[in-house]
């Protein structure tokens, strides 16, 4: 058996820095999403 050891540290800053581009697009869109759907045309 071996030793190992998870560095939880590393791990939060990948997660972090994975998600991190993604936030601005995220908040965009949630702040418009009355206007994504009006500019469809969904008529019913």
């Amino acid at each position: 058996m071996t030793d190992r050891t998870v560095d939880h540290h590393l791990i939060f800053i990948a997660t972090t820095m994975s998600i991190l581009p993604l936030s601005p697009v995220l908040l965009f869109r949630r702040r418009r999403p009355a206007q994504g759907i009006a500019r469809t045309g969904v008529k019913g």
